[in-house]
C-alpha cells in the first residue's frame, strides 16, 4: 500500500475529533468595573466603548498606570507595617484586541510627563555643560600655580564638581534588570509597561542565565526592600526607597509559560501578579468611528494623572522616596479585617490551594489597589473610606477568581506545551505526513531535535488523536510514520 493509499483509506473513515491537549477554561469572571471608582471606572467604560476592547483590559491598563502615578506619593499604612501601592499586572488578550490602543491612552499622561521631564533636562544638561566647563578651567587654573598653599586654597575654594542632571525614563518595555538597577540609581522610580509583553519574557532578562536574577530583583521591588547592587569593578550600591509598577499585554501562549513556570511558582513572583485573561472580542467590533481620547471621561482621567504625575515627589538626599502615610478610616479597617480572616478561612481548604502564592498575599493587594483608587479620586486626603475598601476587595476577589481560572486551564506539562508548538509547525507547514526525522531534523524547537524526545511528542499527539499511525505496509523502509488529523482544525487551549 502506498502512502496516497493509506490517506485516501483513511479519510473515507471519520477519525475521532482529537481531543484538546489542555483542559478547557472554566467561565471568564466578571470584571468588577463600578470597583474602580469614578475616575478610572469611566473611564475604563468609556475605552470599553469607543475602542471595543475588553472591559477587564481597559480597567487593568488604567489601574497599573494610576498605580505607577501613586507609587511615588504614597504608602498604607495598616498595624505599623508600611505597604506600598505599586502592582505588577499581566492582561492577556488575542491578535486584534486592541492591546497596543488601551496601553497607549491608558499611558499618555505619563508619556506626556515624560516629554516634560525631558525637555526640562535638556535645558538642566545645557547648563551642566557650561558650569561642568568653568569647574573645570578653574581647576586646571588652580593646579598651574606653584605654590601648594595656593593650590589647596583655590581648589577647596572651587567646591564640589557640578552633578550632571538625570535623563527621566518613566516607562521601559524590554530592559535588563542591570539596566533596571541602574537607572533606579539615578531616580527613584520607574514603571515597566509594554504591549508586547512576550519580549520581556523572551527577552535577555528572562534567559535562562538571568530569569533567576530578574525574579529576585522583581520580587524586592514588589515589596519595597532595599536593592543592592555588587559587581567586579563596581562601588557596592544599595538603594533605598525605590518603587517600580508593572504591566505586561501579551498573547496568551506566552503567558501560560509564564504560568507554568517552575521557577516563578517556587520564587513567588506570581503571587505579587494581578492576572486578567477576559474573553475575546475579535469579531465583535464594528466600525464605530469615535476619539476615545475626547471622551469626557477619558480626558478626566488623564487630566488628573497627568496633575498627580506633575506632583512633585518628597525624597531624602540620597533619592529615597518618602511617601506620604494612608490609613484606613474605622469602616474601611473592618472590612479589610472581615476580608484578611474570610481568606484564612479559605486557605484551610481546597478552593485556594492552586493559587496559595497569591492568596496568602490577597490583603496586602487590596490595600494597595484601595491605596491607588483613593488617591487617584482624593490626593488630599489621607483616609481611605469604607467604599474604597469595599471596591479593592471586589477586585481582589475577581484576580483570585481569575487566577484560579487561569491556573486549572495552564499549560502545566511542558511535554504538553512541546506537542502544541509542534501541531501548529505542521500546520504551518501543511503536513499530511510527518516522520520521527522530519521533526528531530526540522522540528520547531531544540529541546525536540533528538529521536527520543521527538518520538515522545509524536506518541502524545497520536494519544490525543492528533495524528494516525500509517499502516506498516505504507512505510516502507521506515520503522514509524504517522498521518496528520484535520491539522487545519485543530485548536490551541480551549476556551470553554
Amino acid at each position: 500500500m502506498t502512502i496516497a493509499e493509506a490517506i485516501n483509506n483513511a479519510e473515507t473513515v471519520s477519525p475521532n475529533e482529537p481531543e484538546p491537549l489542555y483542559r478547557p477554561l472554566p467561565p471568564t469572571p466578571d470584571y468588577p468595573i463600578a470597583a474602580l471608582g469614578d475616575v478610572l471606572g469611566k473611564a475604563a467604560e468609556a475605552l470599553h466603548n469607543d475602542v471595543q476592547a475588553p472591559l477587564a483590559m481597559c480597567g487593568q491598563s488604567l489601574l497599573a498606570a494610576a498605580s505607577l502615578a501613586a507609587m511615588p506619593h504614597v504608602d498604607v499604612g495598616i498595624d505599623g507595617r508600611r505597604i506600598p501601592t505599586s502592582l505588577y499586572c499581566v492582561t492577556m488578550g488575542e491578535t486584534g484586541e486592541r492591546k497596543s490602543g488601551i496601553d497607549r491612552l491608558a499611558t499618555w499622561p505619563i508619556e506626556q510627563h515624560q516629554k516634560g521631564l525631558g525637555t526640562e533636562y535638556r535645558q538642566a544638561l545645557t547648563e551642566y555643560e557650561t558650569e561642568a566647563a568653568i569647574h573645570r578651567i578653574k581647576r586646571q587654573k588652580a593646579e598651574r600655580q606653584k605654590d601648594m598653599d595656593a593650590i589647596e586654597n583655590d581648589l577647596r575654594s572651587l567646591g564640589d564638581e557640578p552633578t550632571a542632571p538625570v535623563q527621566p525614563i518613566l516607562l521601559c518595555s524590554d530592559p535588563t534588570m542591570e539596566g533596571i538597577t541602574k537607572l533606579l540609581e539615578r531616580q527613584p522610580y520607574t514603571g515597566l509597561f509594554s504591549d508586547e509583553g512576550g519580549r520581556m519574557l523572551g527577552g535577555h532578562a528572562m534567559s535562562k542565565d538571568n530569569k533567576l536574577r530578574t525574579i529576585t530583583l522583581l520580587s524586592k521591588l514588589w515589596d519595597g526592600r532595599p536593592v543592592d547592587r555588587v559587581r567586579a569593578g563596581d562601588a557596592a550600591t544599595v538603594l533605598y526607597g525605590r518603587r517600580m509598577a508593572m504591566h505586561l499585554l501579551m498573547q496568551p501562549a506566552v503567558a501560560q509559560e509564564l504560568l507554568a513556570d517552575p521557577l516563578a511558582q517556587d520564587q513567588g513572583i506570581l503571587g505579587r501578579i494581578l492576572l486578567s485573561y477576559p474573553d475575546s472580542m475579535v469579531g465583535r467590533q464594528p466600525y464605530i468611528g469615535k476619539d476615545a481620547g475626547a471622551n469626557p471621561h477619558v480626558k478626566r482621567y488623564q487630566a488628573k494623572l497627568l496633575s498627580a504625575m506633575k506632583t512633585p515627589v518628597n525624597a531624602d538626599e540620597d533619592g529615597a522616596l518618602q511617601p506620604a502615610l494612608l490609613h484606613l478610616s474605622g469602616e474601611a479597617k473592618a472590612i479589610y479585617v472581615g476580608f484578611v480572616n474570610h481568606i484564612n478561612e479559605q486557605l484551610s481548604g481546597e478552593d485556594l490551594r492552586a493559587v496559595r502564592g497569591l492568596a496568602c498575599k490577597a490583603a496586602e493587594l487590596s490595600l494597595r489597589i484601595a491605596g491607588v483608587l483613593h488617591w487617584i479620586e482624593n490626593p488630599s486626603v489621607l483616609s481611605i473610606g469604607g467604599g474604597t475598601m469595599a471596591g479593592a476587595v471586589e477586585l481582589m476577589n475577581y484576580y483570585l477568581a481569575e487566577a484560579i481560572r487561569l491556573q486549572a486551564g495552564s499549560v502545566v506539562n511542558k511535554d504538553l506545551e512541546m506537542a502544541e508548538r509542534l501541531v501548529h509547525w505542521l500546520r504551518e507547514r501543511g503536513e499530511r505526513i510527518v516522520y520521527p526525522r522530519d521533526v528531530y531534523k526540522d522540528g520547531p524547537s531544540r529541546s525536540i531535535r533528538n529521536k527520543a524526545s521527538a518520538l515522545k511528542i509524536l506518541r502524545l499527539l497520536e494519544d490525543h488523536g492528533y495524528l494516525m499511525p500509517l499502516p506498516e505496509e505504507s512505510l516502507g523502509n521506515r520503522k514509524q510514520g504517522w498521518q496528520v488529523v484535520d491539522v487545519a482544525q485543530v485548536a490551541t487551549v480551549a476556551q470553554g
